[in-house]
């Protein structure tokens, strides 16, 4: 059976994977007053996608991490992990912010597909290669290390972090490299031939 808790809600205009790391300005009342709670409580907050006039369903709770920095009016920057998904069950407003009592899931039982996950490395290892990133990825990753650090709409995250399969993630996460490779690999060709000034040999 799927764990629930009451915990608050914080709706923003984003997207947050299980395992990210995440820097927030707080800066209005009632989240100073959410932040508080969480520390006096040492309780997650969630964070739910609001986008278009609708806050969605589907959120991934975050962990508190570190305080970077405490004003002296009661804001503060903060840095925070995400932790579980989740899917709200019923929302309150006996407080300054909203806070909801919410549902735990995890993925479906499967067995992942080492050829899937062969594919997307080494996909994303070409587009390290391509933007000339120095840091590669972790011994052990997942489909939600990949996705926090492409290229998606904040529709399509949503769907990412609402998908219950490591597998559908990982064929998702090779579409859009596919995508994004040619792309590149076109936009680098570019940026040679213009420094050589035209000047190219057969």
């Amino acid at each position: 059976m799927a764990a629930s808790a009451l915990i608050p809600l914080f709706p923003l205009e984003l997207v947050v994977f299980p395992g990210q790391l995440l820097s927030l300005h707080i800066f209005e009342e009632r989240y100073e007053s959410m932040i508080a709670d969480c520390r006096a409580g040492d309780l997650p907050f969630g964070i739910c996608l609001e986008w278009e006039g609708t806050v969605r369903a589907t959120g991934c709770a975050v962990a508190i991490q570190e305080i970077l920095r405490e004003y002296p009016d009661g804001k503060l920057d903060l840095v925070a992990v995400g932790q579980r998904r989740y899917r709200v069950l019923d929302t309150f407003e006996d407080r300054p912010y909203l806070s909801g009592m919410v549902e735990y899931f995890d993925d479906e039982q499967e067995q992942v597909d080492l050829g899937l996950v062969a594919q997307a490395e080494e996909r994303f290892l070409q587009l390290l290669t391509l933007v000339g990133a120095e840091t590669g990825l972790p011994q052990t990753w997942s489909s939600f290390h990949l996705a926090q650090r492409l290229d998606f709409g904040l529709e399509e995250r949503q769907g990412l972090l609402e998908t219950t399969s490591e597998n559908a993630r990982l064929g998702l996460l090779i579409e859009r490299l596919d995508q994004l490779l040619p792309a590149l690999q076109q936009r680098r060709e570019m940026r040679r031939r213009a420094q050589t000034n035209g000047q190219l040999k057969n």
